[in-house]
């Protein structure tokens, strides 16, 4: 990988996502999310200020993340006429979908 930080801090983030996922939060250490993503674990504190600030930024990433596909698919249905309770219904079912699948 190349030594981008944006790139870096990406890779992080999505990796702590996916140890998060796989392992559980209390079993995500930094070693295992910093090998995820083929990188020493000392370049989590080199573009972090801590295990709990990568956590809290990969989980902000997350949420916006879901929060623009909810207005994505809202504003889809809207267009289709769809009614607000069956809109919300059908979104919840997508994102639901979504979320298993990850």
């Amino acid at each position: 990988m190349k030594r981008d930080g944006t790139k870096i801090q990406a890779a992080l983030l999505d990796s702590t996502i996916l140890v998060i996922a796989n392992e559980g939060f209390d079993n995500a250490s930094t070693r295992k999310i910093a090998s995820t993503c083929e990188l020493p674990d000392a370049y989590i504190y080199q573009h972090f200020q801590s295990k709990s600030d990568l956590f809290a930024k990969a989980f902000q990433k997350e949420d916006a993340a879901l929060a623009a596909k909810v207005k994505k698919h809202l504003m889809i249905l809207n267009q289709q006429g769809i009614t607000n309770e069956d809109r919300l219904y059908v979104l919840f079912s997508k994102i639901w979908m979504q979320l298993v699948a990850y």
